[in-house]
């Protein structure tokens, strides 16, 4: 299951693209992800709730995840890309069904973006390109109107409005004792030493323990409500 509102969406593909291919030309025998075309209802591969999701849209999320599978050195493999895409293809249907689910919600919940959220997001993104020109060229090559793309990172947002609102609405606790526990369990590994080498005392970390705590709790209690979003929405799926 991919829940989490960071994982996917417009920004992380837009990312992954660029990390691949680097802008411009990619590396040697890792080909710019395929140009996808307009689709018709015969391009439908999911609905959810009545809202369409596309082969276009599918193709984006499996060019996302074939490119972290390919370049991150931990997932690092030599699995042929063609036999990449199809062993993820589930995944990635998966995860567009669920950010669908999600979007709809924000909707039912009336969480607004402003053009000038937008525009901001868009600037920030902007940045971690070398320059306005390759940001365009990015865009360009997974053949994005600038109406799509907008739509897409109000989307994004829209998104992660709604994991933040939740989590507000929904807090979670964490014991002394659970901080303790983790304490132990990362000097045991060697985590919490500084330059000296100096074993760091618990009082001086232990703010910084239960806040990790608190959001790695409230990120798996948030992917457990989208689960149980997704269960009650109609989910069609065309071609799976």
């Amino acid at each position: 299951m991919l829940a989490s509102y960071q994982t996917l969406g417009f920004a992380a593909l837009l990312l992954a693209v660029t990390a691949l291919w680097g802008c411009s030309e990619g590396p040697a025998g890792a080909p710019a992800p395929a140009a996808p075309t307009p689709a018709g209802e015969s391009d439908l591969v999911a609905v959810v709730d009545g809202e369409p999701i596309t082969q276009v849209e599918l193709e984006r999320a499996l060019d996302q995840l074939v490119n972290e599978q390919t370049r991150s050195p931990q997932s690092a493999t030599t699995t042929p890309r063609d036999l990449l895409r199809t062993g993820l293809r589930r995944q990635a249907l998966d995860d567009l069904v669920e950010r669908k689910v999600q979007i709809l919600e924000a909707r039912k919940q009336n969480i607004a973006v402003s053009d000038a959220e937008i525009d901001a997001f868009y600037a920030r993104l902007e940045k971690t390109f070398a320059s306005p020109e390759e940001h365009q060229k990015v865009i360009a090559s997974l053949r994005f109107t600038p109406q799509e793309y907008r739509r897409g990172l109000a989307d994004d947002l829209a998104v992660r409005k709604l994991a933040e609102q939740w989590k507000a609405q929904n807090p979670v606790e964490v014991s002394d004792e659970e901080v303790a526990e983790l304490y132990e369990k990362r000097k045991s590994l060697g985590q919490l030493t500084d330059a000296s080498g100096r074993v760091i005392p618990l009082d001086e970390v232990k703010d910084k323990l239960r806040a990790w705590m608190i959001s790695f709790k409230q990120e798996k209690e948030y992917d457990k409500w989208v689960t149980e979003r997704r269960s009650a929405a109609q989910v069609v799926i065309l071609k799976p």
